[in-house]
């Protein structure tokens, strides 16, 4: 009896009772969602793959949205939101449509309530073979060494680096850039490290993608020429003389920039060695620089030249004005 009592109470009134509950229900959904929140980011979207690569543009970044308790969510670090492509799967190269798969870690994990969601979903992408190959790198050198300064050399370690991309975007890839170095106003050998500069969204660096350099920098050098230089005679036998008429030469000379600006052909600096001639006659005479320590090469024109030499003859003492 005491059960059918409680029943019939239970059964008093139950439309009111059953909408009462559907509106505590519904308060208790509204308080949750009161709860719940929304967060915004975008993530970088990277490339899984055996073999395949992307040789179309595609977007670098995806929108991630993030559905959840406020202070749960609150807590994810954009970090451990990763957004990639598995080209795993695909066998042949063509166009293919592919959805970004997305990967939870570290701060995302075991947050509860949490919903995920992507945009874009999927991505077209054109796929073409993956190939690697080795390039040179090249310093991006910009600026102007000291006045009268240059570059003598550069020494890069190591002198390639190992690149993959797609095939046909490989093809036209020839070097890697590093970041600008620069030689403004240097008078000095320096090194130091430099990050390699990839302009190629296609192309990937195999390794840390940093190099070590060293720039030897010395005096600039340049190249002057001078003509219609005179030739001198040095080490004559007095009792000889040349008969003939000495040419005069032109030179090219290299040397450092700084001293050659400021220097002057002397009557003493190209000479013909006449030591070795003992008698008159007809002889070649290779045309001698008198001090060439200063400057790194000298090439002269004519570098021989042909004398005629012959026995001093007495002076006519008529002429002379000496009595016989």
């Amino acid at each position: 009896m005491k059960f059918k009592k409680r029943y019939s109470k239970i059964l008093k009134n139950w439309p009111v009772k059953i909408l009462c509950l559907i509106f505590a229900l519904v308060l208790f959904q509204f308080y949750r969602r009161s709860l719940l929140d929304k967060r915004y980011f975008s993530v970088p979207l990277t490339i899984e793959s055996n073999n395949l690569l992307p040789s179309s543009n595609y977007p670098r970044t995806v929108k991630i949205e993030l559905w959840g308790e406020a202070i749960g969510i609150s807590g994810i670090h954009k970090e451990d939101v990763k957004a990639y492509l598995d080209l795993e799967q695909y066998g042949d190269e063509g166009e293919h449509r592919v959805p970004v798969t997305i990967k939870l870690t570290g701060s995302a994990l075991n947050i509860e309530p949490l919903e995920v969601s992507v945009d874009p979903k999927e991505i077209k992408v054109n796929l073409e073979p993956g190939v690697t190959k080795r390039v040179p790198v090249i310093l991006s050198i910009k600026g102007n060494p000291a006045e009268n300064y240059e570059i003598s050399e550069e020494v890069i370690n190591p002198p390639t680096v190992e690149i993959i991309g797609p095939q046909s975007v490989m093809e036209k890839s020839t070097n890697m850039l590093t970041e600008s170095i620069s030689i403004e106003g240097r008078d000095k050998d320096f090194d130091g490290q430099a990050t390699l500069l990839n302009i190629n969204p296609f192309v990937s660096i195999l390794g840390k993608g940093q190099i070590s350099y060293s720039v030897k920098i010395r005096e600039a050098l340049i190249i002057k020429e001078y003509k219609g230089v005179v030739v001198g005679i040095e080490n004559l036998n007095d009792n000889l003389e040349v008969t003939s008429n000495i040419p005069t030469v032109s030179f090219v000379i290299n040397g450092k920039k700084k001293l050659l600006n400021s220097w002057t052909v002397n009557d003493n600096f190209l000479k013909l060695d006449c030591s070795n001639i003992t008698e008159p006659g007809i002889y070649d005479i290779n045309v001698k620089v008198a001090s060439s320590n200063k400057f790194t090469e000298i090439k002269i024109n004519p570098s021989i030249i042909q004398l005629v030499i012959e026995e001093k003859k007495e002076k006519d003492a008529n002429l002379s004005g000496e009595t016989p």
